[in-house]
């Protein structure tokens, strides 16, 4: 913690070549923060937004050298989680994605890099379709939320922890996997909308953990223990990857 120091005075970006920026995500914000930043720190200055949500090209719009800016999402806890997502913008250069690199490199994290900025980037759009579909299944009858999460802990989870997804597409192969496809991909869910089930839910107030309710009831489950699990892989995951000192 001696290495970090707290001011609110742009003037402290004096000579400095690289921001990760992490404001508040409101553009009137972040533009004037990225003003300051082309102000007072090198010309060669790389801002790397930490946002989760806001297109790169869109910040690209609010500094006045968009070749040097990137997206740079990291995931929480950011010192437990090695993977940074990295987007570029079509005026993103060369020279920024390098330098973005080597200081991730060096900080041991573990990068992909997005060629264009979409939505969601890789990590949440993966996270949401799962999240809509299973939100469908449950709404047609078909299963349990406890039922998915174990189908998920038991199967999913575990097959991916040590292989990659397209892994796993590959391993199988296209014949199979495209066989699977044609059965599946016509009753998968693709709706645009919040589904019924959550509208529900903030009608009645049952929004979730918080709330002591929504698709579990929590007044039935151990909080700590749900804790606890919540945290130990990030805590098993340290082991597998060499933390900077």
């Amino acid at each position: 913690m001696e290495l970090v120091t707290i001011t609110n005075d742009p003037k402290a970006l004096e000579g400095a070549t690289f921001v990760f920026e992490a404001v508040a995500e409101a553009n009137d914000v972040t533009g004037a923060v990225y003003s300051d930043i082309n102000k007072y720190a090198a010309d060669n200055v790389i801002i790397a937004s930490c946002t989760s949500s806001i297109g790169a090209d869109i910040l690209a719009d609010l500094t006045e050298k968009p070749e040097q800016l990137l997206v740079a999402h990291p995931f929480q806890p950011a010192h437990m989680l090695p993977l940074v997502e990295v987007v570029l913008h079509d005026k993103t250069s060369k020279e920024t994605v390098q330098r973005t690199q080597d200081i991730l490199n060096k900080l041991h994290r573990e990068v992909v890099v997005l060629n264009k900025s979409i939505p969601g980037f890789i990590v949440n759009r993966l996270a949401q379709a799962l999240f809509r579909e299973s939100i469908y299944m449950i709404e047609e009858g078909v299963t349990s939320a406890a039922d998915i999460d174990k189908a998920v802990k038991f199967a999913v989870g575990m097959r991916y922890a040590s292989i990659g997804l397209l892994e796993y597409y590959d391993d199988v192969g296209y014949d199979l996997e495209t066989a699977i496809a044609k059965n599946v991909y016509p009753d998968l869910c693709d709706t645009k909308e919040t589904q019924n089930l959550i509208k529900a839910g903030f009608e009645s107030g049952k929004t979730g953990r918080a709330a002591g309710e929504g698709l579990y009831d929590w007044s039935k489950k151990d909080v700590d223990d749900f804790r606890y699990r919540k945290q130990a892989p990030y805590f098993e995951g340290v082991k597998l990857w060499d933390m900077p000192e």
